[in-house]
């Protein structure tokens, strides 16, 4: 019966990762379709009309937003459209904050501290928590947050989820390891489940 059980787990840790990964990858398909599939309907006659056009129509917009950007007066106009939005209340803040987080992955704007993974540990404490250094620099925000030249801010993310804290703390707390920002996330976000080292490990081995 063991034996039985492990196969089984085995199998389950085998199959559960692909199911997942490509159960949301077709949630994702399906909510674009589905949005774009009823303007497409409504617009063009019915023998005209594909499925999978509504993912098609997505890829080309994007792409005609991408290629329009390249022109200098196209540029113009979408810089003053997005200093208009960036104004208005709320969504100010959603449309930042979005666009920081995308254009962090995507490679644009990212800041050399960012990469720098750091542990901090205050007076007192007998355990560490891993961050992340995001300003050196705390008065270019507000001459209210700089309690000196020495005080950083460090984004400590959450476990499992989407979140985190930003703390304003003296550089002398901080600890710099010599971590990559992928590896470090990782451990931080799979509360040290995951490694670096999976690929070289047997996969799926459950233990007797």
């Amino acid at each position: 019966m063991r034996l039985l059980s492990r196969i089984f787990l085995q199998g389950l840790l085998a199959f559960l990762p692909v199911f997942l990964t490509l159960y949301l990858l077709f949630w994702c398909i399906s909510v674009v379709e589905e949005g774009f599939s009823a303007v497409l309907q409504t617009i063009l006659p019915d023998h005209v009309y594909f499925p999978g056009m509504g993912i098609v129509l997505l890829i080309s917009i994007i792409f005609l937003i991408g290629l329009s950007l390249h022109e200098v007066h196209l540029q113009s106009v979408y810089g003053v459209l997005e200093s208009r939005f960036r104004k208005l209340p709320l969504i100010r803040t959603i449309y930042g904050a979005c666009k920081d987080f995308l254009n962090f992955f995507a490679g644009h704007k990212k800041r050399k501290e960012f990469n720098q993974v750091v542990t901090v540990q205050m007076p007192n404490w007998e355990f560490k928590i891993m961050g992340f250094i995001t300003e050196k620099d705390l008065s270019r925000h507000h001459s209210d947050l700089a309690e000196g030249d020495s005080w950083v801010a460090v984004y400590l993310p959450m476990g499992y989820q989407i979140g985190g804290y930003t703390l304003l703390m003296d550089r002398r707390n901080v600890t710099p390891i010599d971590m990559s920002l992928e590896d470090a996330m990782r451990f931080v976000l799979t509360a040290g489940v995951a490694t670096n080292q999976a690929e070289t490990q047997p996969p799926f081995r459950v233990a007797s």
